[in-house]
């Protein structure tokens, strides 16, 4: 079980201020499944509805119909903390009051958070973290995604806080492409002088040039993502990016335009399974520091007059197999990235799940484990989102991820302030 160990945790009867005698609640990595509706081609290919939503934690998979001479797999139930069936904005709403927001309750008394969307291609991850929602839509509520509500709990806190802290909060927005680390801001600036660049070139007269758009927008990227950022961790044991950039804000209108500007940039590509399938794992982290005022300091206790955390919002690219997406050259190769991305991630979850005491796990073997060894077992209010389609003919992709999912809920981790 994860304790927590900081002076934040509810103290016990007869404390005021939660200075001392401080009682902690158990509290473990938490996991969620959401369970989207079929899609238009998986019902015109005459697919079925293989998985049933037990609420409020189960999910159960019928037994396959096995042709005569065939072997029959037989029937799966898995149980998680919560399950729910995405039909509708009521579902995601009810999974953010239940199992994110108490995460960034945490986040904003300050320890560290994560929230991470893990399954197939195609699964409704990038719809159900809202990396994709647009300005318009988060700054008119329009999004009831984990992101865009996570931001607005964050804001609320900020302006409820300011009364006795000096609140800062600062954004980096990095992905994980072909192993590696690129900072989507920094591409954001990129693309936009090639741009202005561009448009200037061609209003002298000169040549324009011979590649496309597409072909100058990546190499662009390529070249601005390629060095300067490397994973870093510091002798408290904490895991830091040196050489991203981080932004102040202070809005929702400054961190819906962040978000959209860098998911504008973000590896993105078309194959049979998903129109829009992300081709890159993204990291939107939120560092939030809370300093007390002068005239607060007497009011608190020491432990409580400066507080920094950091929230992870993690949106992982999806496993696919070439066969079902059809992916040839660089798509293809981007596939076998994201999927040995996830095998080391599987990876680093069964050492951390073994049964007896294991020395060494293999966070340096990815990018993505490296980045998320906090996460993963560490220092953080950890929750995972599975994502998982209903058609029989991903049923073999929704039970490893439910599996994974099981193997999420053995995780172990003490949570301290950051």
């Amino acid at each position: 079980m994860c304790i927590l160990q900081g002076p934040l945790a509810k103290p016990s009867i007869g404390t005021t201020d939660g200075s001392a005698a401080v009682q902690f609640t158990p509290s473990a990595v938490k996991v969620a499944v959401v369970v989207r509706p079929m899609l238009d081609f998986e019902l015109q290919k005459a697919a079925g509805n293989s998985v049933a939503v037990v609420p409020p934690n189960k999910v159960s998979l019928p037994a396959r119909p096995i042709p005569t001479g065939g072997v029959n797999d037989g029937a799966y139930d898995f149980k998680f903390d919560r399950v729910y069936h995405a039909a509708g904005t009521g579902a995601s709403q009810t999974l953010y009051q239940e199992m994110v927001r108490p995460v960034i309750d945490r986040f904003c008394q300050g320890f560290n958070g994560t929230v991470l969307a893990y399954g197939q291609t195609g699964s409704g991850k990038t719809y159900t973290m809202g990396t994709a929602a647009s300005v318009k839509d988060i700054c008119k509520g329009g999004s009831c995604a984990v992101i865009p509500q996570a931001c607005s709990q964050l804001l609320q806190h900020v302006v409820t806080a300011r009364d006795r802290y000096d609140v800062q909060v600062k954004v980096s927005f990095v992905e994980i492409y072909n192993e590696a680390l690129q900072d989507l801001q920094a591409l954001t600036s990129t693309m936009n002088s090639h741009k202005v660049l561009t448009h200037v070139t061609q209003q002298s007269g000169s040549p324009t040039p011979s590649r496309s758009a597409s072909q100058d927008s990546l190499a662009a990227a390529s070249d601005a993502g390629s060095g300067g950022i490397t994973i870093r961790e510091t002798a408290k044991g904490e895991i830091v990016l040196e050489g991203v950039i981080e932004t102040a804000v202070s809005s929702m209108q400054e961190l819906a335009q962040l978000l959209e500007h860098g998911n504008a940039v973000r590896a993105t590509a078309a194959h049979r399974m998903n129109q829009a399938s992300s081709r890159s794992h993204a990291v939107l982290s939120i560092t939030l520091e809370q300093r007390a005022r002068p005239a607060a300091q007497q009011q608190l206790p020491a432990e409580l007059r400066y507080l920094r955390s950091k929230l992870h919002l993690v949106d992982l690219a999806g496993s696919e197999r070439a066969k079902e997406t059809g992916t040839t050259g660089q798509r293809f190769a981007e596939g076998v990235s994201i999927n040995k991305g996830l095998l080391e991630l599987g990876n680093v979850i069964n050492a951390l799940t073994e049964s007896t005491a294991r020395k060494h796990i293999p966070y340096r073997n990815s990018k993505l484990t490296r980045l998320l060894q906090d996460s993963l077992g560490g220092n953080s209010e950890t929750l995972f989102i599975a994502c998982i389609s209903p058609a029989d003919t991903n049923r073999d992709h929704t039970i490893s991820t439910c599996r994974c999912g099981q193997q999420y809920t053995e995780l172990t981790c003490s949570i301290m302030p950051a």
